[in-house]
């Protein structure tokens, strides 16, 4: 509606809840998932310490100068790959932050539209299927299915193959790539 921003509605949201006695506090601590907390917070810290560092553009230098030979195609594979195997041992919002200034430059040098290239990380990023840590659901059902790190990357890894193969032929044609 305009009136405040998300962050202070549901920061308002919470402390009703916790004035109201609405769920008792017990019951809030109890159903934290400290590890989800801790993993999403030492994610992000990773991604912004790489685009800090420098190590992004290094990245975008050496995909450069690769690209002739494997082509746009293959750049937006290797940008989802990359994107994937980063969002596998992080959260994906780090992933992305890692890989999204790397796509930018790419895009700028290679004169190839950023939108291929900004959604080639977007669907890397989102097809978090090799790890239990790789997305919040994951890490959710990994203990209480009584799954093990090998059943995630037997399923994982041919569904992983098969979306970056349909993502980058439809960005391929989409923008005629």
């Amino acid at each position: 509606l305009g009136i405040m921003s998300l962050f202070k509605s549901l920061l308002m949201l919470c402390g009703g809840i916790l004035l109201f006695n609405i769920i008792p506090r017990n019951e809030i601590v109890r159903n934290i998932d400290f590890n989800l907390v801790f993993l999403i917070g030492m994610g992000l810290a990773l991604g912004k310490a790489l685009v800090n560092s420098g190590a992004a553009k290094l990245l975008a230098d050496g995909l450069m100068s690769i690209s002739d030979p494997i082509g746009n195609v293959g750049l937006l594979a290797i940008l989802f790959l990359t994107t994937n195997l980063l969002s596998a041992y992080m959260i994906n919002k780090a992933a992305v932050a890692i890989t999204l200034p790397i796509a930018a430059t790419l895009a700028i040098n290679l004169d190839i539209p950023h939108q291929a290239l900004i959604l080639a990380v977007a669907f890397g990023a989102c097809a978090s299927f090799l790890t239990p840590i790789s997305f919040q659901t994951n890490l959710m059902v990994y203990g209480p299915g009584g799954y093990n790190f090998k059943d995630f990357l037997k399923i994982g890894f041919p569904l992983v193959i098969i979306y970056m193969i349909i993502c980058v032929l439809l960005l391929k044609f989409q923008y005629n790539l």
